[in-house]
């Protein structure tokens, strides 16, 4: 990256009628290898409909006020004539998906983040997508309809029944992250973004199939349905791809994250990570990940599978939706592949709503 100030706005742009669209500002992200780069994303200011396609754009602005509007694909610096490609990323394709020149594809309703890179730097935002003929009606009462006089009492229900009708409402599950909410990508961090969000998404996949969230990135996960409850022990399992030096494991090769919980995406509850030194209790990343595909071991097999295990018991939560793991060092060995490198989360204990 060179020693720029640059200012990215995403500007979303239906091309059917060629002109630009209202845009909010909803984030700004620092971050460089080498200089200071301020980005905000812009959403629609309207609606997304299934079954349309939105031409994305980006601008960048120098800090000599310098403007290039209507970038798709990539960038050149004016100084040194170097290209680079604007990297465009869905965090959940099942709502919409984003190709490589930045056309938004929406398939189903539901909410998604889009990003675009350039370099070191990301700028990503919430999409809201609706199907066609989406419209929730509301019953009102009819004030004209007269009330009807009874002598009969209304039964109620024992206090143990109407308990019981609750609890059978919810079903025991287990599963995987089900979709991206958040992807903050800290500096020297992106390995592994080729294939996001699917990598992050499902069981482990092994040492490699992994993202790496880079110095002091953030990631937060939707579990979708089966949701994370305080059950009988281990709760949920994180898995990243430690290993430990001289196959000793009390000398693990940790990148640590610190984990939080949440119920509606927004307020998280974090577990105390204890990561001054080993063991580094509370925190995800630093114990082996032996449920890889070739083992045949299950993911959900709380002694075998390896992991970070929590218990949402520590921290006093009941049952949450969301899960977010941010990077404490940046630790790497090259490249794009430094911080925290999340493969996976398992929902050991799980209820779903029928």
């Amino acid at each position: 990256m060179k020693n720029y100030v640059i200012l990215l706005c995403l500007l979303f742009i239906i091309s059917a009628c060629g002109t630009d669209q209202g845009y909010y500002p909803v984030e700004t992200y620092n971050g460089s290898t080498s200089s200071l780069v301020m980005m905000s994303l812009g959403v629609p200011n309207q609606k997304i409909n299934v079954g349309s396609s939105y031409q994305l754009s980006v601008t960048v602005i120098l800090p000599t006020g310098q403007r290039t509007s209507g970038l798709t694909d990539s960038f050149v610096y004016p100084d040194t004539n170097e290209e680079r490609n604007i990297v465009w990323l869905s965090s959940n394709t099942r709502v919409a998906s984003i190709t490589q020149s930045g056309r938004l594809l929406p398939v189903k309703s539901g909410y998604v983040t889009i990003s675009a890179s350039i370099d070191q730097s990301t700028a990503s935002g919430a999409i809201r997508v609706y199907d066609v003929g989406e419209v929730v009606v509301e019953q009102q009462p009819d004030i004209n309809k007269p009330i009807e006089d009874t002598d009969e009492d209304p039964e109620l229900e024992p206090e143990d029944d109407l308990d019981a009708e609750v609890t059978d409402r919810f079903v025991s599950c287990q599963g995987f992250a089900e979709a991206v909410v958040l992807f903050d990508i800290g500096e020297h961090g992106g390995y592994g973004s080729e294939s996001f969000p699917e990598v992050v998404l499902g069981p482990p996949g092994g040492s490699t199939d992994v993202l790496s969230l880079g110095y002091q990135g953030e990631i937060i996960l939707d579990l979708g349905d089966c949701q994370v409850a305080d059950g009988d022990g281990v709760d949920f399992i994180v898995f990243e791809n430690p290993f430990y030096l001289h196959g000793d494991e009390t000398t693990p090769y940790a990148e640590l994250g610190i984990v939080g919980v949440s119920s509606d995406g927004v307020h998280f509850t974090e577990f105390d990570c204890h990561e001054e030194e080993y063991p580094f209790t509370g925190c995800a990343g630093w114990k082996r990940v032996n449920a890889i595909p070739a083992s045949g071991i299950s993911p959900f097999d709380i002694d075998d599978a390896g992991g970070d295990q929590f218990d949402l018991s520590d921290i006093g939560i009941d049952k949450a939706r969301y899960i977010k793991i941010r990077d404490l060092y940046g630790d790497g060995l090259s490249g794009n592949a430094f911080g925290f490198d999340l493969d996976a989360i398992a929902v050991v204990n799980g209820e779903r709503e029928e």
